[in-house]
């Protein structure tokens, strides 16, 4: 389109260095690693992991490095909250003075000395 035809449907169409095409149907992007959509306007990352962790794009699929005591192909997974939590979960609460963290009813709480309470 455009007085002299110089214009074309792909003008500017792909953002975040997608290419384009023209297929029958109309514009045609593919993106470029790390963005989706239909014009590569979504970061994939972007609230990809959860619980604090870090995506990167892999080979063929996102990757979450999950933080400690978290695991699962997103980080969904609280190592504490399993039935047999790791040693490492005794005071993933945060616990004060000598309080220890357990696991009731799938939530963390501590469970205070007898000289502190909260």
């Amino acid at each position: 389109f455009g007085q002299s035809c110089e214009k074309s449907d792909c003008d500017h169409y792909c953002v975040n260095s997608g290419s384009c095409k023209l297929t029958p149907t109309g514009p045609w992007c593919t993106c470029q690693p790390g963005f989706v959509g239909l014009r590569c306007e979504q970061n994939a990352c972007f609230q990809h992991c959860q619980n604090g962790g870090t995506c990167r794009i892999g080979t063929k699929q996102l990757e979450c490095v999950c933080p400690p005591l978290y695991s699962g192909r997103r980080c969904e997974i609280n190592q504490c909250l399993l039935p047999n939590p790791s040693p490492d979960c005794r005071n993933h609460c945060g616990c004060q003075n000598n309080g220890t963290c357990e696991v009731r009813a799938d939530m963390e709480v501590c469970k205070c000395t007898s000289l502190w309470g909260g």
